[in-house]
């Protein structure tokens, strides 16, 4: 179902071959880091935002994954520009946002199975500010919105795509916790995700020491500024994220 990067990278194939591959996502990982550094220079001024850039550009895997023929950047591209479409929608309301974050979904979709992330960001933003009575609560159209349209997509894949099935992925599941039954699998997460999650800090701290910092920050940050939506909006990424993860069943070094 990723057709998203094959598409795009048609052109620069056909003048370089096999290395034509590499154009696409290179240009999505400076555009990531452009929308990135405008978005937190909006949000929380110039310095934190060339900080956090800066440590996300020392990290030598989110550049070598970003930067390689992988759809890591692409991907990240298009849930950085649903964020910006609902904080658009939040500030100005109206159907052209909408459209564009459901537009953008499907990409993602398309693009790699990992729009359950943003849409799980959106709701976990939402919940909370209710929880929190805040008001307005604007993220209950953008949860809609993202939610909807990426279970669509995977509803359609299923359809579209014989070899790619969601129950294989939960076969997988139950063969990674080493249980014959959904409700077995299911019980055994929490360990499996416990490895997961020391493999991955283990190998963060031997290799990539901004990556860590960047992780712990962004923990710390979740704690220190707890009522506000890019918090929530984190935890809420971070779920779904272990999820999809988890249902993998293997480490990937927090790709």
């Amino acid at each position: 179902p990723r057709v998203v990067l094959p598409a795009l990278s048609v052109p620069f194939v056909k003048i370089w071959g096999i290395d034509g591959l590499v154009v696409v996502p290179a240009l999505a990982l400076a555009a990531l880091i452009g929308v990135l550094t405008w978005m937190l220079a909006r949000r929380w001024g110039r310095l934190p935002a060339v900080a956090t850039v800066v440590l996300v550009m020392c990290s030598w895997r989110i550049m070598f994954y970003g930067g390689a023929m992988l759809t890591e950047s692409l991907s990240a591209l298009w849930g950085a520009l649903i964020l910006v479409a609902a904080w658009q929608y939040q500030r100005r309301g109206g159907w052209p946002p909408v459209a564009g974050m459901v537009l953008l979904t499907i990409l993602s979709g398309f693009t790699r199975q990992a729009s359950l992330i943003p849409a799980a960001a959106f709701l976990a933003a939402w919940l909370v500010a209710i929880l929190l009575r805040s008001r307005p609560n604007g993220w209950g159209v953008p949860a809609l919105a993202v939610t909807v349209t990426s279970l669509t997509v995977q509803l359609l894949q299923n359809r579209l795509f014989p070899t790619f099935s969601q129950l294989q992925q939960v076969n997988q599941f139950q063969a990674n916790t080493k249980t014959g039954s959904l409700g077995g699998a299911l019980g055994g997460a929490p360990k499996l995700a416990a490895h997961i999650l020391k493999h991955d800090l283990h190998t963060i701290a031997q290799s990539d020491p901004a990556l860590l910092i960047l992780i712990t920050l962004a923990t710390v940050s979740v704690v220190v500024f707890w009522r506000r939506s890019e918090s929530h909006l984190l935890l809420g990424a971070l779920a779904g994220i272990a999820v999809y993860n988890v249902a993998t069943g293997t480490p990937v070094a927090f790709r």
